[in-house]
Order: C-alpha cells, then sequence, then structure tokens
C-alpha cells in the first residue's frame, strides 16, 4: 500500500526535478539523444529520491535521550 502511494507520486516527483531547470540556460549539443538523456536523468533522479522516501518510512525509529524508541505520528518529514 505505501509502496503504491510512493509510485502514485513519482511523477510529480520527476516534475518537481525538472523545475530545478526552468529557466536555466541548458544546451544540448546532441539532439534527441541529449534531450533523452536529460529526461531519463530526471527520472533516475526522481526513482532514487522515491527510494530514499521508502527506506525513510520503513526505517527503525530514532531513541530518545533514554534510549526509549521514538514514535512518530506517521507523517514523512516535511
Amino acid at each position: 500500500a505505501l509502496d503504491q502511494l510512493l509510485i502514485a507520486q513519482l511523477p510529480q516527483i520527476v516534475k518537481e526535478a525538472a523545475g530545478g531547470l526552468a529557466g536555466a540556460n541548458v544546451s544540448i549539443l546532441n539532439g534527441a539523444d541529449g534531450l533523452g538523456e536529460i529526461a531519463a536523468g530526471l527520472v533516475s533522479q526522481g526513482l532514487t529520491i522515491l527510494e530514499n522516501v521508502r527506506r525513510g518510512v520503513n526505517a527503525a525509529p530514532a531513541n530518545d535521550d533514554n534510549g526509549t524508541p521514538q514514535k512518530g505520528n506517521g507523517q514523512l518529514p516535511a
């Protein structure tokens, strides 16, 4: 269920990663191949972010100063 939710967010993650290129002066010297490489790079970044979020959600809770596991609120950090 969580994996499906995260995968459903992948297009938005890629869109946000691509937003960093908005207004950038990028020269593509190898035509369609170069454009494809940029798109593939953005998807790769999105998948990396997705995997990091998945690992963070599935990580064991941190301990407080007394060594007691902390309980989260079930929400992802902002």
